[in-house]
């Protein structure tokens, strides 16, 4: 199952790409979505890319089938590869583990200027080989993950028009 959804933001690209690029600001900004346990577990930066590995506890309300493979609260862990690219834009190259939960949750994000501000356009694919739940399972998986993309786009467009 393929999931692609742009948000667009009333500030400098600098600035939103900041919220993905600076440890604290990620922290805060999953800790602000209802986020627990939140950790950095790599951030290695230079000028042209970065590198930003987390984890972190979520809550979902999982449907009656699929509660023997989804729990509630869910430990995530996420791993995000930046780079730079010659026309200002930001590309990375993502991938989310859900711990004990035998789905693949891989895509990425574009981060780019736009009139009167920056966009930033994800992309994920969910794939689950569970016979007879796995279409079940990724199907949750991308709707879980729209609450939260929505979630933090709220939150980024209140930071950003701070910033």
């Amino acid at each position: 199952m393929e999931l692609t959804v742009t948000h667009d933001y009333d500030c400098p690209l600098e600035e939103l790409v900041a919220q993905f690029r600076q440890p604290d600001a990620v922290k805060a900004k999953y800790q602000a979505i209802g986020a627990d346990k939140v950790r950095i577990l790599q951030s290695d930066d230079d000028q042209q890319q970065w590198r930003m590995m987390t984890v972190r506890e979520v809550r979902s309300t999982v449907p009656g089938l699929l509660k023997s493979v989804v729990g509630e609260h869910n430990q995530l862990e996420q791993s995000e590869h930046w780079q730079h690219q010659s026309d200002g834009s930001y590309h990375c190259t993502l991938a989310i583990q859900i711990q004990g939960v035998p789905l693949t949750i891989q895509g990425g994000m574009i981060l780019s200027e736009r009139d009167g501000g920056s966009r930033n356009t994800i992309r994920l694919s969910f794939d689950s080989k569970v016979p007879f739940i796995g279409k079940t399972l990724a199907q949750f998986a991308a709707k879980d993950s729209e609450r939260l993309m929505a979630r933090e786009y709220d939150y980024l467009r209140q930071t950003c028009q701070v910033a």
